[in-house]
């Protein structure tokens, strides 16, 4: 079900800044009428390789002095392919756990639903649908892993407004549904501090949609409503992180709210900017202590943005940043436009807080496909063939793609 929008169309942005300065007022976004779920076909489990050429070199920026090297990708697949709509095939977020790709598509937009858990067998190359389990969720915008559990927050759920969902897997066990959240809409984010579930999403009242926060001390059986959001006049928090002991919510506002087991408050944790949206945090990854943060897709912002608890700092990479993947041997960055071109850009460490900790590394084109572009992709801001997720598994690089492609690198090491 869709209440009132939480992307912009990425086409009318820079319209909807040129009214806004000119009216000096708030913009609203409209809602939309939900349509039926589609039921899809099997999904195919043999997986076609194929390689992709590199794209020529772009100019440089004002990074690390560094070698710009093209490496060769092997197309896998569009995994959302059982739906025939379009905008449900676009990859959201990708996790590997174990030995398994897991793949976050779908579209809350237009309503795509039901979701199937996919997942790429990294030993043997095939798509499978993990154990046939159904999310009753048009989409999958993100998983987050912890104490090796596997969490979904249900993006959307295809059942009524009364609760939203959480599903978990534990590794080795099956997928468990909790319906559960009290009057969630939509739920952008999960994450743990000690043994506190705390979950950010979007409620409805009267009309008018605010966002909300709950906490969980029975891992997501029940849950508890967090601050007031319309009394204290908070921003609808979009993302999720935990630093330390305390836990930190990004807004759609400025700043964030902050959460140390007991009380909540405000704090300054990102450089805002309302021409780019940049506190429209998408998703977030912990690196060397600090976090990275990622906007939305659709805000179409160059800037990656990183707090370490006390000081706050943003980078331009000089192109639209949609992930970041933290690992052993560095936070690799995924930037990329929508015609399938792209870079990853590598900081072995975060020493100077600024563009020098960053190198360009790899350059990309996985190719621009027409014949994908159509009304519902750009209505659920998955426009063309932008790369949308990151995952970095033994030495190889995984990318997938707003058109719902998904790629693997040949191996690599900085």
């Amino acid at each position: 079900m869709v209440s009132v929008e939480r992307m912009k169309y990425p086409n009318l942005f820079f319209l909807l800044t040129i009214l806004f300065l000119a009216a000096g007022c708030v913009l609203s976004t409209p809602s939309y009428l939900p349509s039926p779920p589609t039921e899809g076909a099997d999904v195919p489990q043999a997986l076609t390789l194929e390689t992709i050429s590199p794209m020529t070199s772009q100019p440089s920026l004002a990074l690390k002095t560094s070698t710009i090297e093209t490496i060769s990708f092997k197309f896998l697949g569009v995994p959302g392919e059982y739906n025939p709509t379009q905008s449900h095939w676009s990859l959201w977020d990708l996790q590997r756990w174990h030995n398994r790709l897991y793949l976050a598509h779908g579209d809350w937009f237009n309503n795509t639903g039901p979701v199937r858990v996919l997942y790429l067998d990294l030993e043997t190359d095939t798509l499978t649908h993990d154990e046939g389990f159904i999310l009753d969720e048009e989409a999958i915008e993100i998983y987050r892993l912890y104490n090796d559990t596997l969490y979904i927050p249900g993006a959307d759920s295809t059942e009524g407004w009364e609760f939203g969902n959480l599903y978990h897997k534990p590794w080795g066990e099956s997928w468990t549904k909790f319906r559960s959240i009290p009057s969630s809409i939509h739920t952008w984010d999960i994450a743990l501090l000690g043994d506190t579930l705390v979950a950010a999403g979007r409620i409805e009242v009267s009309g008018k949609s605010s966002g909300a926060i709950w906490t969980s001390s029975d891992n997501g059986q029940s849950w508890d409503w967090g601050p007031n959001f319309t009394e204290s006049g908070y921003a609808e928090a979009t993302s999720l992180f935990v630093l330390g002991d305390l836990l930190y919510a990004t807004t759609v506002g400025t700043g964030c709210l902050v959460y140390d087991g007991n009380q909540w408050s405000e704090i300054e944790c990102i450089i805002s900017d309302i021409f780019v949206g940049t506190a429209h945090v998408h998703k977030s990854t912990i690196f060397e202590n600090s976090v990275a943060m990622v906007p939305h897709s659709c805000v179409t912002d160059t800037h990656l943005y990183l707090f370490d608890g006390e000081s706050h700092w943003r980078v331009d990479l000089g192109q639209p940043i949609h992930d970041a993947v933290s690992t052993d041997i560095g936070l690799f960055v995924l930037g990329g436009i929508a015609t399938g071109a792209g870079t990853i850009f590598h900081a072995s460490n975060l020493t100077c807080h600024c563009e020098q900790d960053f190198q360009r590394i790899i350059e990309f084109n996985l190719e621009y496909l027409e014949s994908t572009q159509v009304d519902a992709l750009a209505s659920s801001c998955s426009e063309g063939s932008t790369p949308l997720s990151l995952e970095y598994v033994q030495e190889r690089f995984y990318i997938g793609l707003a058109d719902g492609r998904l790629f693997r690198s040949q191996p690599y090491h900085p």
